[in-house]
This record gives C-alpha cells, structure tokens and sequence, in this order.
C-alpha cells in the first residue's frame, strides 16, 4: 500500500536529523524522498549515520529550502539555532507542514531570544501565533491541526514534564531550582572544546549555570499551563555520557498535603 504522506528532511546529516531520518524511514503512512545537507552532498545517508546502513538508497544533497519542500507534505528542519530561521521565509511560502527541532521559534519574545541566543531574530513576526509549540503532553490536539511545529528543547522536555502537574494545578510559584545532567550528543555533531570526548570522559562540569538558552523556554511553557511569577534557577551540568538528560526539581510548594501531591 502506498504511503500518505512525502518528507523531506533539512540539515539531516547531524544528531538532530539523524534521528528523524531514522523514525520517518520506520513510519508506516511517511516516505522520507530527501535529505538535504551541506556535509556529505552525494554521498548514502550511512557516511554519517553508519546505523541506517543498508536502510535506504537516499543519499545526502545540497539543495535550497525551496528544493527541498517542493512536493512534500512536511518538511523536518534539524538545523541550529539560528541558521533554522534564515530558512524559515522560503519554506513558510512552500505550502507545506513545518516541523523545526531548533530553538529558534519556541520563544514568543524577540527580546528573549536576543537575551538568550544572542542575536537579533531574522523573522520576529514569525515568533507570536505562528508555530504550535511541540509538546504532545500540553499541546497534542493543537500539534494535530497545526502546520508549524517549533519542538521543544532537549532540557526544557524533561524539566516542563516533572513540574507540569503542579503549574496545572496552581501550586508553582516564585523560584524553582533544577539541576539537570546530559549527554553529549545534545551539543551537536562538531566538537567543541566542552563536548569533545576526551575532555568529557570521566568528568562533569556545570556550564552556563543560571543562564541557559532553555529557560525562558519552560518559564514560558509553566506560566501558560498555570504557573504563577515563576523564577527559574537552572544549573546545567555536562556527563560522561553520549545521550540522557536527568533532571533534579526542588519547588516550593505551600498549602498541598503529602496525599494531594503524590496524587499529581
């Protein structure tokens, strides 16, 4: 039986879009027809990715947004932060359904973005309205009728989804502590001097204490769910690991009983 639905994947030989080209070439109603890059132009998808070897002839090419999302039902971005919105004009006029793994429209604010992404962004009209913020848990029926997708961010998942319960119930307010440990597959494909195995081996580090790109994120995604002047003190702490996020929340909450919160 034919498949439903074409998709093409944009920025697909890094972490990101190697996991989507790995779930879309497994999805029953999806035919994954291309995979754009600048890295590997010509070459199988395995030269970056040596666990779809032998999955798909597809190989990697070196195509324009507009390329890439002629013909598609959906266009999967797994671009940067800051390059995926360059890209975002050409594909918004191609008619078909976005879904960006980048951080670049999960934010309502331009001055946070600036504030935490440190640049002015390309398309601020874009920010407010356009995409559906990505999290099955608050948003499914929203995500279901969308044609702009933003994917929440990799720490903001895991902290939204421990402390949720408690913004829907009204019982999160005032300051929030988090420490949060993950992998390193979460920086991206290019080594930097953090993230390179030999310095990550057998060592943890906190880095961007107090001042990570995700928390204005989940301050956004806790206030819109019930959240009241929320304060979010996130301490980010790099492992020895290759993928994995765990996440430690201290919130203080008055006026609940041990029964009423086990219950959440």
């Amino acid at each position: 039986m034919a498949k439903r639905f074409k998709a093409a994947v944009i920025g697909g030989s890094g972490y990101g879009g190697g996991e989507l080209v790995r779930r879309l070439l497994l999805h029953p109603e999806v035919e994954l027809v291309r995979v754009a890059s600048v890295d590997f132009v010509g070459e199988p998808l395995s030269a970056a990715h040596p666990n779809l070897e032998g999955r798909t002839d597809l190989v990697f090419e070196g195509l324009t947004p507009a390329e890439a999302a002629k013909g598609m039902d959906v266009v999967l971005l797994g671009l940067p932060h800051k390059v995926s919105a360059t890209k975002m004009p050409e594909l918004l006029e191609s008619g078909a359904k976005i879904v960006d793994l980048s951080g670049d429209f999960r934010l309502r604010d331009p001055a946070a973005y600036k504030r935490y992404y440190h640049a002015e962004h390309p398309c601020p009209e874009k920010l407010s309205g356009t995409f559906v913020y990505g999290l099955p848990e608050l948003h499914r029926e929203r995500i279901k009728a969308a044609r702009y997708v933003a994917s929440p961010g990799c720490f903001a998942t895991t902290i939204e989804l421990a402390l949720l319960p408690l913004a829907k119930k009204g019982l999160l307010r005032g300051p929030v502590e988090v420490v949060g440990i993950t992998g390193s597959s979460g920086s991206g494909v290019v080594p930097s001097a953090g993230t390179h195995h030999p310095v990550r081996a057998v060592n943890l580090r906190t880095y961007k204490p107090l001042d990570h790109q995700h928390i204005p994120e989940i301050v956004q995604t806790l206030e819109d769910a019930g959240a009241k002047d929320l304060t979010l003190r996130f301490v980010p702490v790099s492992a020895p690991l290759s993928r994995g996020i765990f996440v430690t929340c201290f919130a203080h909450v008055e006026g609940a009983t041990k029964e009423a919160l086990r219950a959440l």
